[in-house]
């Protein structure tokens, strides 16, 4: 379908229908089909490998909910850290988030081992308030134009950690921008949170989801030296997928979505990234955007730009799961 096509379909057609009802089917953060009450149940059904906290930790004082998951793992296993929706309007990623933890209790269930290889945490929603407030502007009608990619302080959570932040590009100090990195590094609670889980827990690695552009970027994020371990897991983890991604270097994402012309306006390379952040820490991740929307409906809704629609969940929960899962056992068990 053209981009036209699509743009038409979104708003007089088919495509507007799958909308429809949007929050009945992508979870939203409270009520009876929220994250919150989503996770409490996964704990309930799974008393024996599934742990849920609700530290408060947001500006607005809201949950960052963590699911812990394990199954008689030895005292020294490694860690794993899984995270969504840093940017609040990327809903997606939210949902991949926590299928790949229902993917693992699955598989878990009909025999499989991994679960006793390794502790894992989730995040799926790290940044609620603005996660809420999107709801509420969806559940209000809003289908075009923009939605909260930041949190309530106007900070782009993903340019706010320590990596190369005086070194960042002219459009993170911009206030009114949507990459707007803040004053300083851990300016945010949300970051602070994200530093003190890192630190707290260890990770042996890192998967981080966003959208949208059907990509595994690897670091490095804000030097454009070569990892060519890093490129071959991101590789391994697109060639697990029922439909496989690019694999791409970080620091070369803009060069890649926006052509080299883009390169003239912004320097390449991104700074402030948590995967920056963890790459200078020694902590392998990967950040994986899912889906790929036509520019067209990007342009004229984030709601439907960067999030697919509810009937296609179900197919990218699975594909991510898979890269997922080969991430795990490539970090557990090597090549």
């Amino acid at each position: 379908m053209s981009g036209l096509e699509t743009v038409v379909s979104y708003v007089r057609g088919e495509l507007q229908e799958d909308y429809s009802d949007f929050f009945n089917k992508y979870h939203s953060f409270y009520g009876p089909n929220g994250y919150c009450e989503a996770l409490a149940n996964l704990k309930r059904k799974n008393k024996d490998i599934v742990q849920i906290s609700f530290p408060s930790a947001s500006l607005q004082r809201r949950s960052i909910p963590i699911a812990k998951l394990s199954a008689k793992s030895r005292s020294n296993a490694p860690h794993f850290l899984v995270t969504g929706m840093i940017h609040a309007r990327e809903f997606i990623s939210g949902e991949v988030c926590l299928g790949v933890l229902e993917s693992l209790i699955a598989d878990y269930r009909n025999g499989d081992k991994l679960l006793e290889e390794a502790t894992w945490y989730f995040l799926p929603v790290v940044n609620p308030d603005g996660f809420v407030r999107n709801v509420e502007l969806v559940d209000a009608g809003k289908r075009f134009g923009s939605l909260q990619r930041k949190n309530m302080n106007g900070v782009d959570l993903n340019r706010n950690f320590d990596d190369n932040f005086s070194q960042r590009s002219w459009t993170t100090k911009l206030s009114f921008s949507p990459e707007y990195a803040g004053t300083e590094p851990f300016s945010e609670p949300e970051t602070r949170f994200l530093k003190k889980v890192v630190e707290e827990i260890q990770p042996k690695a890192v998967i981080n989801f966003h959208s949208f552009s059907n990509a595994i970027l690897y670091p490095p994020w804000s030097s454009q030296e070569k990892n060519e371990y890093m490129q071959l897991l991101a590789l391994r983890m697109s060639a697990a997928m029922l439909k496989p991604y690019s694999a791409v270097q970080g620091s070369r994402f803009l060069e890649h979505t926006a052509g080299k012309a883009a390169t003239l306006i912004r320097h390449p390379t991104v700074e402030g990234t948590f995967d920056g952040w963890l790459y200078k820490k020694g902590t392998p991740s990967m950040l994986v955007e899912i889906s790929k929307p036509s520019l067209a409906l990007a342009a004229i809704s984030h709601l439907a730009g960067y999030n697919p629609p509810p009937s296609e969940l179900d197919f990218h929960k699975k594909n991510c799961a898979l890269a997922a899962e080969r991430f795990f056992k490539e970090m557990l068990y090597g090549f």
